[in-house]
């Protein structure tokens, strides 16, 4: 089966994909951001992703929406997206503000660990880059939204999975990937507060 997880950034796409790569059998090849050019590949063929990916059988990828091969459009790429793979989870997350925060706060400091717990300081980030962010991520959502319409696919909202953590709705998800949930696993990286990056003030303070 080919599974594709498809977000807008700082949804919480790298811990959903941890928990699903936790339920698939080692005949499955997975990859995290396959068309990230700012991730460095071990080789060059792991460059290649696009032509890796195409021929598996059994393939698992987390991509976010508008990363794609440099010699594709970005029409042509979603179209190969909802062909190629079985099943599709879209992700988003309701809370705008703290979404563009992330990007704002990550992006403005050359923060190279996105995925390190730490607390963001937003009197560094200018009030442009604010806006600049947040009418890039409003153009992202228009986007998903339409790729919902266009392909009848439900979006899944971060704050249902790992805020309120709703058990139906993870259920749901589990289901429609045709997977037994390991509770385990959910609870390690789901129901847990472990994979939750960002810091308030008061718990980034020393003791």
């Amino acid at each position: 089966m080919k599974i594709c997880v498809l977000s807008i950034g700082r949804a919480g796409s790298t811990s959903l994909y941890n928990t699903i790569v936790r339920h698939l059998n080692k005949d499955y090849y997975c990859i995290g951001e396959p068309f990230n050019g700012a991730i460095k590949r071990i080789n060059e063929i792991d460059k290649n992703q696009f032509g890796l990916i195409s021929k598996k059988e059994n393939v698992f990828i987390k991509t976010i929406l508008c990363q794609k091969p440099d010699d594709m459009d970005l029409n042509s790429f979603n179209n190969w997206l909802f062909t190629f793979f079985d099943k599709i989870i879209l992700l988003d997350r309701l809370d705008k503000k703290q979404q563009v925060e992330s990007f704002s706060y990550l992006i403005h400091t050359k923060n190279k660990e996105w995925h390190r717990k730490q607390f963001y300081d937003m009197s560094l980030v200018p009030k442009e880059t604010l806006e600049e962010w947040g009418d890039r991520i409003e153009n992202l959502k228009k986007i998903l939204f339409d790729l919902s319409i266009k392909h009848n696919k439900k979006i899944y909202y971060y704050e249902d999975i790992f805020v309120n953590k709703n058990m139906d709705i993870i259920s749901e998800i589990f289901n429609y990937l045709e997977l037994n949930m390991n509770i385990d696993v959910i609870k390690n990286y789901i129901l847990s507060e472990d994979p939750k990056v960002r810091l308030n003030k008061k718990s980034n303070k020393l003791i």
